[in-house]
């Protein structure tokens, strides 16, 4: 994940999955989701209700 908001993606989406995104990249999980490498997290935007589904991958070398 780099540094700045990934083209066409809504700053208020960007910013609710970061942290959540940033736990699974360095191999953390959340203790409420029943698998460890996948969470769901919604966009707090009132007009544009969105639920993103985010999950960790093992990389292919």
């Amino acid at each position: 994940m780099g540094q700045s908001t990934p083209n066409c993606m809504c700053s208020w989406a960007f910013y609710t999955l970061f942290p959540f995104a940033e736990v699974l990249q360095f191999g953390g999980s959340l203790p409420w989701e029943k698998d460890p490498s996948k969470t769901t997290v919604a966009c707090p935007d009132p007009d544009n209700p969105v639920v993103f589904e985010l999950s960790r991958r093992e990389l292919e070398y």
